[in-house]
């Protein structure tokens, strides 16, 4: 399985520290590649652009991962190809990471073929963990 991963240095730098099977092939560049080699990736985790500046259309059908911590699936309208994910630093080498999914059975697949946890939550801001983090941190404050 070939996964793209559109990822600045320090995002890299995370994952690559977690385990993964080695039949996975993990592809890392800051931008997209050209479309035409799309169909050489099985599917996508981008974590460097916006939502609102990724054309999804032109990744087809592809399971495509989004670092969208804040932002739903809702509010955008995306397709169900599209998931959520947080991939704030610090979170990408968590044990478990939380996924958005109106598709939870590809992303099952995807993650378990990759060899990560998951755990599913609800379409709101934040996600969990980001949620209770910064709830203890402005407790803090």
């Amino acid at each position: 399985m070939r996964i793209f991963i559109n990822a600045n240095a320090e995002q890299e730098k995370e994952i690559k520290k977690k385990s993964f099977n080695e039949d996975v092939e993990l592809i890392f560049a800051v931008d997209l590649p050209p479309s035409q080699e799309y169909k050489n990736i099985d599917a996508f985790f981008i974590l460097n652009k916006k939502a609102a500046d990724i054309n999804f259309d032109e990744l087809e059908e592809k399971p495509v991962f989004i670092n969208s911590v804040i932002e739903t699936l809702s509010q955008f309208q995306l397709p169900a190809n599209v998931s959520r994910i947080n991939g704030w630093p610090g979170f990408l080498q968590r044990e478990i990471w939380e996924v958005v999914s109106e598709n939870t059975i590809v992303s099952i697949k995807i993650f378990a073929t990759i060899g990560w946890k998951i755990v599913f939550t609800k379409d709101e801001p934040g996600l969990v963990a980001a949620r209770v983090i910064s709830m203890i941190i402005n407790e803090a404050f």
